[in-house]
C-alpha cells in the first residue's frame, strides 16, 4: 500500500463522528472572509471610494481607499486564528481521534497563545502576498503574455507560494504549537521545500475527489478529508524527519503508518 493509499485511509478513519467541527469551522472562516469583503465594498461606497462599474479607485481617493483596504486587512489579521482553529480540530481528529467545536476558539483562549498564532499568521501570509505579488510584477515588467497567461502563472505563484510558506507551518502548528513562533514562520521553509514532492502526490492522488468539488455540495465532504490527509501527512513527515535527526536513520515513513493501516 503507497503512503498516500495509508495516510488517507487514516484520514477517513479520524472523521468517523469528527467531520462537523472541521466543517463548522470551514463554514465560519468562509462567513468572516465574506462578511469583511462585504464590509470593505460598502465602507468603499460610502466613501466614494472606488467606481462601481469598473471597481477601481476613484481619482483623489487615495487616502479613503488606504484606510478602508488596510481596516479590512488589520480584521483579517484579527480574526485569522479562527482558522487555525480549523486546522486544530482537523488534527486533534488526526491524532486524538476526537475533537470538539470549541477546537475552533482554542487559539482565543490565552493573550500570549492568540498573539503568538497572529504573528505566524501574518508572516506566512505575508510570504505568500509578496510572493505572488512579486511574480505578477514582473510579468507586467518584463512581458504582456495575455490575461490567460498571467492568470496561470499568477496561479502557479499562489500555489508554489502556498505549498513553501503556509502549508506545512499551518499544518504542523496545529498538530503542536509549544514551539517558538519564528520556527513556524521561518523554520519550516526548508522542511516544505524537501517534502514538496510528497503534497504534490497527495494533491494528485485526491485529484477526482478536489474535481468533484466543482458541484459546491461535495465540498463539505471532501473538504474535512483533504484537510486531515494534509495534517496526518504533514505529522508523519515531521515525525520522520525527528526520527532521522535523533539517528534513527532504519525507521521511515511506511514503518511509521505500518501500524495503523
Amino acid at each position: 500500500m503507497s503512503k498516500e493509499k495509508i495516510v488517507k485511509k487514516q484520514a477517513r478513519e479520524a472523521l468517523k463522528g469528527n467531520t462537523l467541527p472541521i466543517i463548522a469551522g470551514m463554514l465560519l472562516s468562509a462567513l468572516v472572509f465574506v462578511m469583511l469583503q462585504n464590509i470593505m465594498y460598502v465602507l468603499m461606497i460610502a466613501f466614494d471610494a472606488i467606481d462601481l462599474e469598473s471597481e477601481r479607485m476613484n481619482a483623489g481617493s487615495d487616502l479613503p481607499y488606504f484606510l478602508v483596504l488596510t481596516g479590512t486587512i488589520i480584521a483579517g489579521v484579527l480574526l485569522s486564528p479562527f482558522i487555525n482553529g480549523m486546522y486544530k480540530a482537523a488534527a486533534n481528529a488526526v491524532i486524538k481521534r476526537e475533537n470538539d467545536i470549541t477546537d475552533l476558539f482554542c487559539f482565543f483562549r490565552g493573550f500570549r497563545r492568540y498573539l503568538k498564532t497572529l504573528l505566524v499568521n501574518l508572516t506566512v501570509f505575508l510570504l505568500y502576498a509578496v510572493t505572488v505579488s512579486s511574480v505578477n510584477a514582473l510579468l507586467k515588467t518584463f512581458a504582456d503574455p495575455g490575461d490567460i497567461i498571467r492568470g496561470l502563472a499568477s496561479g502557479v505563484a499562489g500555489f508554489l507560494a502556498y505549498a513553501l510558506f503556509m502549508h506545512y507551518p499551518l499544518c504542523l502548528y496545529a498538530v503542536d504549537d509549544s514551539r517558538s513562533a519564528g520556527r513556524y514562520m521561518f523554520g519550516y521553509i526548508g522542511f516544505s521545500f524537501r517534502h514538496f514532492w510528497a503534497l504534490i502526490k497527495l494533491i494528485f492522488s485526491m485529484l477526482g475527489w478536489i474535481l468533484l468539488c466543482f458541484f459546491v455540495v461535495p465540498v463539505l465532504y471532501v473538504g474535512p478529508y483533504a484537510l486531515c490527509a494534509a495534517i496526518n501527512s504533514a505529522y508523519w513527515l515531521k515525525e520522520a524527519d525527528d526520527e532521522k535527526s535523533r539517528g534513527n536513520i532504519q525507521q521511515n515513513y511506511t514503518g511509521y503508518t505500518q501500524q495503523y493501516r
